[in-house]
């Protein structure tokens, strides 16, 4: 995380590669890691509700669905 470089952006995936919304997230939630782990989620689901384009927030709980879905299996 620390000192992790963003990925490269690949030809045709532009900010829809998911691996860069993966990055910029986690970039969002260390912002906000000072605030305290319950403030700090909702600071970072606020900013990513009030900032990032819908199919850039779909992209992201498409990629997260099957994770949490395995998890509770």
């Amino acid at each position: 995380m620390v000192g992790e470089k963003p990925p490269d952006q690949r030809a045709g995936g532009g900010m829809m590669d998911i691996e860069r919304l993966n990055y910029m997230a986690n970039q969002i939630a260390r912002n906000f890691a000072a605030l305290g782990p319950v403030e700090a989620e909702k600071a970072t689901a606020k900013h990513i509700a009030e900032y990032w384009e819908p199919r850039m927030i779909a992209a992201l709980e498409d990629q997260a669905q099957p994770e949490f879905e395995r998890i509770l299996d």
